[in-house]
């Protein structure tokens, strides 16, 4: 499924974690996976079910929980990312992207002091993100596109 994933195959990508989880129902990993398939794709109502599934499992999954954070924020339910990203911080207080996600939320939702107080935390309290490291993790969330080599007509 992960390869799909690489070579911009997200259907199949689906399709493999569905049967993965076919397999093994309680496959955390594999509902997680496809819940960011989904999210991509635009299917926030499936993304946030997978990520509910994913926290039945496993009620302490810190990624379940922001991953369902951002899909509820890609949605428009910026109350249910919210919460969802204080419950991350809550698990991992050290976590800068839920600070920085939570404070755009807190802006849609047109509560500029609470984003102001986020954005604080994240700049006099967290330590200083690697740019090299940011650099490789945006990367690796922009959808791939195939290499001519590994395509075949």
């Amino acid at each position: 499924a992960n390869t799909y994933i690489w070579m911009g195959k997200n259907e199949e990508a689906i399709e493999d974690y569905s049967q993965a989880i076919g397999l093994n129902p309680q496959f955390l990993a594999a509902y997680v996976n496809r819940g960011v398939v989904h999210d991509v794709l635009g299917d926030y109502i499936q993304a946030i079910a997978d990520y509910n599934r994913a926290i039945e499992l496993n009620p302490i999954y810190v990624h379940a929980f922001f991953n369902r954070a951002r899909a509820y924020a890609n949605f428009g339910n910026y109350e249910q990312a919210v919460m969802d990203y204080s419950r991350v911080i809550e698990m991992n207080p050290e976590h800068p992207y839920a600070y920085e996600n939570r404070a755009n939320c807190y802006l849609a939702m047109k509560q500029p002091e609470k984003a102001t107080a986020d954005k604080a935390h994240i700049t006099t309290r967290l330590p200083a993100i690697n740019p090299k490291q940011l650099s490789v993790a945006r990367s690796m969330l922009m959808p791939a596109t195939p290499v001519d080599f590994l395509t075949r007509d």
